[in-house]
């Protein structure tokens, strides 16, 4: 179970530093006109991820408890 734990930690560490990476890129900075037109879309597929990731996540709890 420890192991586990380790695992679930690093990915959630490599992600938060992933994202602040993308967050202060200069091409985040300088922005992408095309990227704020389809704002909707890019919110329904980003809540789509994070459901599935939400998903992913539980099932791997539950698996780690009962183990």
């Amino acid at each position: 179970m420890q192991t586990y734990m380790t695992l679930i930690i690093v990915t959630m560490l490599a992600a938060l530093i992933g994202t602040i990476l993308v967050g202060f890129s200069k091409k985040n900075k300088a922005g992408d006109p095309s990227y704020d037109q389809q704002l909707v879309s890019n919110w329904r597929r980003l809540g789509i991820y994070y459901v599935a990731m939400t998903v992913i996540v539980v099932v791997l709890l539950i698996f780690m408890l009962r183990s």
